[in-house]
């Protein structure tokens, strides 16, 4: 038994790496059929995957159900944390519960907020995180009298509201409205939803990347593109928004029958839109510190932070997750990460065939940026900010036992993640 526990982290990067190439292979046998299959097989290839298939779901039900969802889910969570907190004597939780939330990150997004970025002193590290979501909470400062955490607390709670909608009407332009209903349920049951209403990116995030995948396949295409630039903006991870936006603009010239190497190549050039975000942030970097690529430099020597190998990753977080001595980083950052990220790519690579073939590829696009990193604490939270988990979990939960065993599963694990996010400190 010794020796095979030995050998776990060697057969996690194997199993982790091949399920990851196996996903990339049927993606872009899917994704690309669009343009290179004949006009029947196409047809049928794309079945999914045009947004013309489906009507889109009535905007009253999706923002009833986010707002029901997301008032359940924040009570829940409070409940959770309180209940935990009575049964330990933790009178501390009840004295100043904002600031057992706002911790890890939150104060440097807090810190934005307040002074914007700077070069000098610790503040000066924080030109690591993009502009995004400071900048939409200053801009919102006169409103609530100059209260950074009253602003980043409204925004990040209405845009996880807004989030919950269009997650929604995705779901339903895909598989219906029932599916719609259930990919909201997840979306605010998920274990890490309770970052949708702290002063992080997450919601924010989520509403830009939603709102430009739902653009474009509502053929809102030049929306689309400033939606996905702004999320660029958010986070680095925003830049993969081109390629759903990208599929959609193929489905929809397959079914015109407009489509051709030039229209093709013109659809892909535009996409170059969404790179402005990061472009934004460069200048951001350079108008700051006087290098544009300030951020890597601070990422790699303060944050302990660079781009690795999916081998390396797939070895390191079950090593950790086995012999580290730090109980809440075990049980709270990489045994949650193993679950994860192993449930997210294999659900990506089941569910291929039913998905719309940009969601599935933006899937594995994402989780490869997610899963490269050296230093991966964040993992939990950065899967959970995967959109279109919760469109393809509600098509598989169809059946009621898989919803309401998933429903469940997710219930427990939110109370769970809450509490060892609040108490110990093993939830970045």
């Amino acid at each position: 038994m010794n020796d095979m526990m030995k050998h776990l982290p060697l057969i996690s990067a194997v199993l982790g790496t091949a399920l990851i190439v196996l996903l990339l292979i049927t993606l872009l046998i899917k994704y690309f059929a669009t343009v290179f299959k004949s006009e029947s097989k196409a047809s049928l290839f794309l079945s999914k995957g045009s947004s013309a298939e489906h009507r889109p779901g009535n905007w009253k039900n999706a923002v009833l159900q986010a707002l029901v969802w997301f008032a359940v889910s924040r009570a829940f969570i409070l409940l959770a944390t309180c209940v935990y907190a009575k049964l330990c004597g933790n009178e501390a939780y009840f004295a100043n519960m904002y600031a057992h939330w706002t911790k890890w990150d939150a104060p440097h997004y807090l810190g934005l907020i307040k002074n914007w970025y700077v070069n000098e002193g610790d503040p000066r590290f924080h030109i690591v995180f993009f502009p995004m979501y400071p900048l939409v909470c200053r801009m919102l400062l006169p409103l609530f009298g100059g209260n950074a955490d009253v602003s980043a607390m409204v925004v990040s709670n209405i845009c996880a509201c807004i989030a919950g909608a269009l997650v929604y009407q995705i779901a339903a332009l895909e598989y219906g409205e029932k599916t719609g209903a259930r990919a909201t349920r997840f979306f605010f049951l998920n274990p890490l939803s309770f970052f949708l209403s702290l002063p992080y990116t997450e919601s924010l995030f989520l509403l830009l990347t939603m709102a430009a995948v739902y653009l474009a396949r509502r053929r809102r295409y030049a929306f689309a593109l400033i939606a996905g630039a702004m999320c660029a903006a958010c986070r680095l991870m925003g830049i993969v928004v081109a390629i759903p936006v990208f599929y959609a603009m193929l489905a929809d010239d397959r079914e015109k029958g407009l489509l051709s190497l030039k229209r093709t190549a013109v659809r892909f050039v535009s996409c170059f839109v969404i790179l402005l975000g990061v472009a934004a942030y460069l200048f951001l970097n350079w108008k700051v510190t006087g290098n544009p690529f300030q951020f890597w430099i601070y990422q790699e020597e303060h944050w302990h932070n660079t781009t690795g190998t999916l081998w390396n990753t797939f070895r390191y977080i079950f090593d950790y997750a086995l012999y580290t001595d730090n109980i809440a980083m075990r049980m709270g950052t990489w045994v949650p990460t193993i679950v994860l990220i192993y449930a997210a790519v294999a659900l990506l690579w089941l569910h291929a065939r039913r998905s719309n073939a940009g969601d599935a590829a933006y899937g594995w696009a994402y989780m490869y940026m997610t899963i490269v990193p050296t230093w991966l604490i964040s993992g939990p939270r950065y899967v959970s900010g995967l959109y279109c988990l919760y469109p393809m979990l509600a098509d598989a939960a169809r059946r009621k036992w898989v919803d309401w065993a998933l429903s469940i599963v997710f219930v427990l694990g939110l109370g769970y993640m809450s509490c060892m996010f609040v108490f110990f400190s093993g939830v970045y």
